[in-house]
Formats: structure tokens, sequence, C-alpha cells
């Protein structure tokens, strides 16, 4: 169904990566459905895409809305207790990039 988003693991990284890899001003963020899908369905596919693109990926720079599904945040707060990534990763991913790239 094009209409659903994937399930289960990935098997393959796909596009994203690959135009992550290839454009130096091209970020990412997460915050939307499709980027909490992407990493929530896979942990061990998580684990590799926000440590090897944890400088170019952002968390909510395009949500302007005030009523924030909070499951998003807590899965990447969840991927910090777990260990999927660190303190530092999850500081650049959360604000630290975001900061950075709008020169706040």
């Amino acid at each position: 169904d094009r209409n659903k988003y994937p399930e289960g693991k990935i098997k393959e990284p796909g596009r994203v990566p690959e135009l992550l890899e290839k454009y130096p001003n091209l970020y990412g963020d997460l915050s939307a459905e499709s980027g909490y899908n992407a990493v929530n369905r896979d942990w061990e596919f998580a684990a590799w895409f926000l440590d090897k693109f944890q400088d170019k990926l952002l968390f909510g720079t395009d949500y302007g809305l005030t009523d924030l599904d909070l499951r998003h945040v807590e899965l990447y707060n969840r991927f910090l207790e777990e260990g999927i990534i660190n303190d530092r990763i999850y500081d650049k991913i959360m604000w630290q990039n975001a900061t950075k790239l709008l020169r706040l």
C-alpha cells in the first residue's frame, strides 16, 4: 500500500543517506511522522543513521504547532536511556545543529 509508511527492518539504507552524504548543505528534520517511523521501526538502523548523520539531523525546526505529539520526543529520550545514542548525539539533534545552522 503506497499510502502507508513502511514497516519492519530496513534492508537497505535508501536514498536519504545517499543524499545526505552527497550534498553538504542538506539536512534532515526528524520530527515528522515519516522520520519517527524510519527510526522507530528499526533501532539497529536508527543507531547507525543517527550516529553517521548526527551533524546533519535536526528535530522540530519545521514544526510550528504547540501540540507536538510527545511520543516523538519520548522516542529520542528512550534512545538515550537505552544507549542507542549518547548525550552528544542527542544534544546535536535536539538543539545544537539547529542553533548552528540557523545561527541562533
